[in-house]
């Protein structure tokens, strides 16, 4: 709900006073801000980049994607986005900039077309990306080009350690 519906504003003056009017004002309030918020969800639809579910399935639709069950929104967006963007032909720095797209910038090329191979270094823990990167990398890259791909994820474990001792006495009495 980005916007406020107040009716009873948009009347002149002199009928805001009456409480019929306030009324009225009143009871058509619920009414437009549904409108408006329905308006407003239409509107981010609209567009990839800020559809919700039902938007997000209209282009899945369009496009012929298929979502799994437990697919995230953003893993969903991802693949419209890669599919959206894929048109003829192709070149070495359009693939680029779809790779850029899938994963977020977190990956490296080395390409070696001398010896027609090409690795691709990611690091990315999304689910789904390493599908969606095979999907590009089959329809995009020519296939006599051997595409070598890594997923190297880095992990660092931090921890604290503590050592402590302490000393006591202790005094026994014997009592006869």
């Amino acid at each position: 709900m980005l916007r406020k519906v107040d009716i009873l504003s948009y009347y002149p003056e002199y009928l805001q006073k009456y409480r019929e009017y306030q009324k009225i004002a009143d009871a058509e309030n619920p009414e437009f801000q549904i409108f408006w918020d329905s308006d407003e969800m239409i509107r981010l639809d609209t567009y990839i980049m800020t559809a919700g579910n039902w938007g997000l399935a209209r282009y899945e639709k369009l496009l012929g994607i298929v979502s799994l069950p437990g697919d995230d929104p953003e893993v969903r967006r991802m693949r419209i986005l890669a599919q959206w963007n894929r048109t003829i032909p192709y070149t070495y720095k359009y693939f680029l900039g779809i790779l850029e797209t899938v994963t977020g910038g977190n990956f490296e090329v080395i390409p070696d077309f001398n010896n027609y191979e090409m690795t691709i270094i990611i690091n990315v823990f999304i689910p789904g990306v390493i599908e969606e990167l095979r999907h590009i990398t089959d329809e995009m890259i020519p296939c006599n080009i051997k595409i070598i791909t890594n997923n190297m994820l880095f992990a660092q474990a931090e921890s604290d350690t503590y050592i402590g001792s302490a000393v006591s006495t202790a005094t026994a009495y014997h009592l006869s």
